[in-house]
């Protein structure tokens, strides 16, 4: 996603290139926001408050930083406070798993144990997952948002994924008993 003519075409506070700048990213940002809160309705007002953060602090930003990895960290930021002011920490994939040869009722049992397992892992932990599957960013593109390394991002999704391992094994034991 790095693209070095892109962030350098982006240099004014200019109508046109905002609006260019929105329509290029707001689809994304508003599935990766949806994921996060888990609401599609309270995402499309995170979505607008992302944009509107970015109209006021255009002049703030570092002028070689990826603007794909600053538009979903200002979007992180702005679903952690609305999750933080409505204690809401639910999350909702609203896409459609398809596997094959499954019924619809295994279809669902399998999107609700995925929703139940990203919301049972830790912000730290679930926010870099939800950025690399959904924001497509890479390891290194979270590690310079975040401000530490990439073995540090690489530590929290594998922490996750065994969080997650060790939950899914621990509610199988409890129903198979």
């Amino acid at each position: 996603m790095s693209n070095p003519s892109l962030s350098q075409r982006y240099t004014h506070n200019d109508d046109a290139e905002m609006t260019h700048l929105y329509q290029r990213y707001s689809g994304a940002i508003q599935t990766y926001l949806t994921r996060m809160v888990g609401a599609r309705e309270l995402a499309e007002d995170l979505c607008h408050d992302t944009f509107l953060k970015v109209w006021c602090h255009w002049s703030k930003r570092q002028p070689n930083a990826n603007i794909a990895s600053w538009l979903y960290r200002i979007a992180t930021n702005t679903a952690i406070d609305a999750l933080r002011k409505r204690r809401f920490q639910a999350i909702s994939l609203n896409t459609e798993i398809r596997v094959n040869n499954t019924t619809v009722e295994e279809t669902v049992e399998v999107k609700d144990t995925l929703e139940r397992l990203l919301a049972a892992l830790p912000e730290q932990q679930r926010t870099p997952i939800l950025l690399q599957i959904y924001g497509g960013l890479t390891i290194q593109e979270m590690a310079d948002r975040y401000g530490c390394t990439s073995i540090a991002i690489r530590m929290r999704m594998f922490r996750a994924r065994k969080h997650m391992q060790n939950v899914y094994i621990y509610e199988d034991s409890l129903t198979n008993n």
